[in-house]
C-alpha cells in the first residue's frame, strides 16, 4: 500500500494506535515519526532524544506514546498534537524495553542498568524501582488484567513482579542463555519465555509452575524416588525402564533396562547408595544409581509387585504384591531373608517403623499386619476395614500407624492404630470414595489423606479430629507429599492438577493443571517432581510474598 520514508538510519521500534488511526516508528536517527497508515503520509516528527531509540509503547486508549533508548530517558508524547508531554529520568544506562498496563495506569521501563522502573504517566512520577536482576533486562510482558509484570534478562532469569506494590512475586530460573522474548495469552493463564539457544519455557506466572516435561520423554510414569540429598530423581515407566535424572537440569543420567514388565514401585535407602525397583512380572532389582549398573535381581514373586519399603539403616528391603506374600531381601548380599505369608489377596502398601523395629503391610483383604522384620514373625493383625487398604503411613516417632481404605458407595475411611499394643486409636470418616493417599507432618502433628472425590483432609492424629477440608481437585487424589520442614503439603491426581497447601491453616498456596492425569509426587527441600501419563514435571520451590511458590528448575 505505502512505503514510508523519512528516517535516515535503521528503524528499531514500531507501535500502532489501538484504533489503527496512526503508526509510530523510531530508531537510530533519534527521531520518532507518526504516520497516517491510510494515506501513507507523515503527521509528526518528534525530536529530543540524543541517542538511538530502542523502544516504543502506546497507552491503551492511544492518548500518549512513550519512547526510550540509549540516552537513558523515557519520553511521553502526544500523538495527536505532536508535542512532548514529559521526560522521565532515573535510569543510569540505556533503556531497552517498555510495557504498559492495560488500563494505562502505569508504564514500565527497563534496560542495561538491570532495574525495572514503574512510572505513573498521569503524574509523571516514579512509583517503584524494582531491583534483583543481575544482568541487563531485554524484554517485558504484562498480564492482561495488570496484576503482574514479567521481566527477563541476558543471564536467563525471568522475574514476575507485582506492579502495584513493587514487590517480587517469583524468580524463574532455568534458561541457560539470554532471554529475549516473553509472551502472555489473552487470559493471562501462562507466561512463555524464549532464549537465544532456541529454548522456549512455559510458566504459570501465579505459582511459578513450569508446564512441560523433560524434552523427548512422555512415557507413562508409575513410580518416583529421590536421593536423600536430592542430587538425583528416579522414575519408572510402563515400558519397564528406570531412569535416573538430574532434577536441576532435567537431563537423564542413566536409563536402566532389564525389567520384563511395567515398573510400579521404587525405593531408596537413607544413604542413597542403591535403588530398588519392582515390576509386574514379580521381579525386584537393585541398582547402583551412580554408575547405572545392576547389583542384584531378586526372583520369587510370581506376580505383580506393588510396593517396596526399606529399613531405616538400609539393611533390608521389603516387597509385596498380588501374590499376597511379603518378602524381605538383603540388598547387599542379594539373598532372601524372610517370606511372610498370611494376607488374603493382593498387598498394596508397606510401611516401616522409623527405628526399623516393625514392618506393616496391608491390601485387598482389609487386614493390616505388623511383622518383626528380624525374625519374620507376625506381631499383630489389625481388622476393621471392610474394604481393601490402599495406603499406609507411620508416625515419625513410630507411635502410631495410619491405614486408608474406602468404598465407592459408603465412602473412605482412615484408621489409626497403635503398632505396639495392636489396638485401634481412631477411625476417621468423612471421605467420599476410596482413600488412596496418606502423608504425615515431619513432627507428626497432622495427618493428610486424599480421596476419590477430590478432597484432601487434614486430621489431628492424636485426637482424631478433622482440622481442614481442602477443596480444589476435580477428581481422584492419587498422591500427597509434605515439605521436609512441614511448611506445605502438595497433592495431585486424575485431574492433572498439582496443588500446594498451608497445612496449619488449610489455605491454598498454588495450583497448576497439566494435560493429563498425574499419579506420583516427591519432594526435597528445593524441588518437587510430579509424574503421570505424559512423563515428568520438575518443579523448584521459590518464595514470594511470604508464601511457598513453585517454578521450574
Amino acid at each position: 500500500r505505502h512505503t514510508l520514508t523519512g528516517h535516515t538510519r535503521r528503524i528499531s521500534a514500531l507501535a500502532a494506535a489501538p484504533d489503527g488511526s496512526w503508526l509510530a516508528s523510531a530508531g537510530d536517527d533519534r527521531t520518532v515519526r507518526i504516520w497516517d497508515p491510510v494515506a501513507g503520509t507523515a503527521r509528526h516528527t518528534f525530536t529530543g532524544h540524543t541517542r538511538r531509540i530502542l523502544a516504543l509503547m502506546v497507552a491503551a486508549d492511544g492518548s500518549w506514546l512513550a519512547s526510550a533508548g540509549d540516552d537513558r530517558k523515557v519520553r511521553i508524547w502526544d500523538p495527536a498534537t505532536g508535542t512532548s508531554r514529559y521526560t522521565l529520568t532515573g535510569h543510569t544506562q540505556g533503556v531497552r524495553v517498555l510495557a504498559v498496563a492495560a488500563d494505562g495506569s502505569w508504564l514500565a521501563s527497563a534496560g542495561d542498568d538491570r532495574k525495572v522502573r514503574i512510572w505513573d504517566p498521569a503524574t509523571v512520577t516514579s512509583r517503584y524501582t524494582l531491583t534483583g536482576h543481575t544482568q541487563g533486562v531485554r524484554t517485558l510482558a504484562v498480564a492482561v488484567n495488570g496484576s503482574w509484570l514479567a521481566s527477563a534478562d541476558t543471564g536467563g532469569e525471568v522475574r514476575v513482579w507485582d506492579p502495584h506494590s513493587g514487590t517480587t512475586g517469583h524468580t524463574l530460573t532455568g534458561h541457560r542463555d539470554s532471554v529475549r522474548a516473553l509472551a502472555v495469552p489473552p487470559d493471562g493463564s501462562w507466561l512463555a519465555s524464549a532464549d537465544t539457544s532456541g529454548e522456549v519455557r512455559i510458566w504459570d506466572p501465579y505459582s511459578c509452575f513450569t508446564r512441560h516435561p523433560p524434552t523427548g520423554y512422555t512415557r507413562r510414569v508409575r513410580a518416583l524416588a529421590v536421593a536423600p540429598d536430592g542430587s538425583w530423581v528416579a522414575s519408572a515407566d510402563t515400558s519397564g525402564e528406570v531412569r535416573i535424572w538430574d532434577p536441576h537440569s532435567g537431563t537423564t543420567r542413566h536409563a536402566l533396562t532389564g525389567h520384563r514388565g511395567s515398573v510400579r514401585a521404587l525405593a531408596v535407602p537413607p544413604d542413597g547408595s542403591w535403588l530398588a525397583s519392582a515390576d509386574t512380572s514379580g521381579e525386584v532389582r537393585v541398582w547402583d544409581p551412580v554408575h547405572g549398573t545392576t547389583r542384584h535381581t531378586f526372583t520369587g514373586h510370581n506376580s505383580w509387585v506393588r510396593a517396596l519399603a526399606v529399613a531405616p539403616d538400609g539393611s533390608w528391603v521389603a516387597s509385596a504384591g498380588d501374590g499376597g506374600e511379603v518378602r524381605i531381601w538383603d540388598p547387599t548380599a542379594g539373598t532372601t531373608r524372610h517370606t511372610l505369608t498370611g494376607h488374603r489377596g493382593s498387598v498394596w502398601a508397606l510401611a516401616v517403623a522409623p527405628d526399623g523395629s516393625w514392618l506393616a503391610s496391608a491390601g485387598d483383604g482389609g487386614e493390616v499386619r505388623i511383622w518383626d522384620p528380624t525374625t519374620g514373625t507376625t506381631r499383630h493383625t489389625f481388622t476393621g476395614h471392610t474394604r481393601g487398604v490402599r495406603a499406609l503411613v507411620a508416625a515419625p516417632d513410630g507411635s502410631w500407624l495410619a491405614s486408608a481404605s474406602g468404598d465407592p458407595l459408603t465412602g473412605g475411611e482412615v484408621r489409626i492404630w497403635d503398632p505396639t499394643t495392636g489396638t485401634t486409636r481412631h477411625t476417621l470418616t468423612g471421605h467420599s470414595g476410596w482413600v488412596w493417599a496418606l502423608a504425615v507432618a515431619p513432627n507428626g502433628s497432622w495427618l493428610a489423606s486424599g480421596d476419590g472425590g477430590g478432597k484432601v483432609r487434614i486430621w489431628n492424629p492424636i485426637t482424631g479430629v478433622t482440622r481442614h477440608i481442602l477443596n480444589g481437585h476435580d477428581s481422584w487424589v492419587q498422591a500427597l507429599v509434605v515439605a521436609p520442614d512441614g511448611s506445605w503439603l502438595a497433592s495431585t491426581g486424575n485431574d492433572g492438577q498439582v496443588r500446594t497447601w498451608e497445612p496449619t491453616t488449610g489455605v491454598a498456596l498454588t495450583s497448576l493443571r497439566v494435560a493429563d492425569r498425574l499419579s506420583s509426587l516427591l519432594s526435597t527441600s528445593t524441588t518437587i517432581t510430579a509424574a503421570g501419563e505424559r512423563g515428568l514435571y520438575f518443579l523448584a520451590i521459590c518464595h514470594g510474598e511470604g508464601h511457598v511458590k513453585l517454578g521450574e528448575t
